[in-house]
């Protein structure tokens, strides 16, 4: 360990802004340098074109720290790979497919921009809610590394409790995904709530797809019904994805293509990228370099001697989709556990309220969202196969409906629907809440707008509203601002 980590630190200052002229010589010795440090053994054949691969990349690396820019690229244990090698093997996102009905996938809602007063940075690395960082080999798993790694954090923040979940649980047994031909962390946190979760050191991972085992042969860390879902976060928003972050570290996709990410040390990475992301990564913080710059801190699957540590710094921009796409895709689970919640974060969409019933006076239960209809606001559980929770609060006499749909473009793409109270008077809601539409027109109990961060929910096209009640709750709902996704 301390033999790489001279290496690295005489192969960092080398590449400064003082970069020289390299004869083969140099490259030679350069390169046993290299091997010695990681511990590389090559056959003859091998050896040549390792090589030159490490040649190209040395050379880069020198050529491009001379600019001065707000990044250094360095030499780490990538540095013998061809970045087309190295992109075949390392980056496995899939986006997700829009063309797909999602119906069955647990999204809670889109958590939206509220506004709210937030930190000036954010590192979840301080909270102690983040893993060590880890290494999926040659191998496209950066998908379920992301996963893993924003599960075991919600649940660190929810109970206290941080333990390194199993990668190779998901890349085993979660069939939506493709192991190491690829994966998304929403299909991900989809089978996380139909299992229990294993614990890392119980169910190692092997870098390659194998049979799945039973959570029965592992010790459990979440147990089955404490993942609840995941939420998005509203697109190309810095603003709800700062909250986000705040709030616990977010599942994002990046695109992860090129010889300067591969070989990135340290700094802001500003270097000119796509925005279609093809590597999944974790968002896990965000702040302003000493010299200005505003950043992304996210963690990487490429192991701890990549990067800052297995971190990296990325230019934060404030519109469209961000610096390598980081703010097209973001997502994170929600955990149902107990105790603690980070003091420094805003309050979630769907915090847990009082009481074993559903639909009473925000804050909501975790299996709802805190919808906005009309003015007001109703706490909103998803509809299932279309029907709703009956359990109401007491003393309500209105009817339990599945009549809400999520306006958002993911929301109507997907057609997600939600319940609500529905009533002909305010005395059938509880106290507190109003029967939108009353006056002889059928509509829906809501609480007053406390201005909390909120999902704008229109009426389901299915649902039986008399004309009247739907006019004033649409009319109302389409001049309000909504979710922009």
């Amino acid at each position: 360990m301390a033999r790489l980590a001279a290496f690295l630190g005489a192969a960092f200052a080398a590449g400064g802004p003082l970069a020289k002229a390299f004869d083969a010589d140099d490259i030679s010795r350069e390169f046993d340098k290299f091997t010695q440090a990681y511990g590389k053994k090559y056959s003859p054949e091998e050896r040549v074109a390792r090589l030159a691969d490490f040649e190209a990349n040395f050379l880069y690396i020198h050529a491009e720290n001379a600019k001065g820019q707000s990044f250094e690229l360095g030499l780490n244990g990538h540095a013998d790979v061809s970045n087309a090698e190295f992109m075949n093997t390392r980056l496995g996102l899939v986006r997700p497919n829009r063309s797909k009905a999602w119906g069955d996938l647990p999204l809670l809602g889109t958590m939206v921009a509220s506004g709210a007063a937030l930190p000036s940075a954010v590192d979840w690395r301080k909270r102690g809610a983040l893993t060590p960082v880890g290494n999926q080999g040659h191998c496209g798993a950066c998908w379920t590394f992301s996963a893993t790694g924003a599960l075991s954090a919600a649940w660190q923040i929810k109970t206290g409790v941080l333990k390194a979940l199993s990668e190779q649980q998901f890349m085993d047994c979660s069939r939506e995904n493709s192991g190491c031909q690829g994966g998304g962390m929403d299909s991900a946190f989809s089978f996380a709530k139909t299992t229990g979760l294993c614990s890392a050191d119980s169910y190692p991972y092997t870098a390659h797809q194998s049979m799945c085992r039973s959570p029965d042969s592992c010790n459990v860390v979440i147990p089955r019904g404490g993942v609840l879902g995941y939420r998005g976060v509203q697109p190309d928003n810095e603003a709800a994805l700062m909250e986000a972050v705040a709030q616990q570290p977010v599942s994002v996709g990046i695109d992860g293509e090129g010889m300067s990410f591969q070989l990135y040390r340290a700094g802001v990475f500003s270097h000119s990228c796509g925005t279609r992301p093809n590597h999944a990564v974790l968002l896990v913080g965000y702040g302003r370099s000493g010299t200005g710059e505003r950043y992304w801190l996210l963690k990487n699957s490429w192991g701890s001697d990549w990067g800052e540590g297995g971190y990296f710094k990325l230019l934060r921009e404030s519109s469209g989709a961000g610096q390598c796409g980081v703010m097209t895709m973001p997502s994170y689970p929600v955990v149902r556990g107990g105790g603690r919640r980070p003091t420094a974060a805003p309050p979630s969409t769907t915090t847990r309220g009082g009481g074993s019933s559903s639909y009473g006076r925000p804050p909501c239960r975790e299996h709802e969202v805190l919808g906005r209809i009309s003015g007001g606001v109703a706490c909103a559980p998803r509809c299932e196969s279309g029907g709703c929770p009956s359990s109401v609060p007491h003393g309500v006499r209105a009817q339990p409906r599945c009549v809400l749909k999520d306006t958002s473009f993911w929301g109507r793409f997907m057609d997600i629907k939600y319940c609500a109270l529905v009533c002909h008077s305010s005395s059938e809601c509880a106290a507190g809440a109003r029967c939108v539409g009353d006056g002889g027109s059928t509509g829906v109990c809501v609480y007053p707008d406390g201005g909390q961060r909120s999902t704008l929910l229109g009426v389901a096209g299915s649902a039986t509203l008399p004309a009247e009640g739907t006019r004033r709750l649409s009319r109302e709902a389409s001049a309000s601002p909504g979710i922009l996704v």
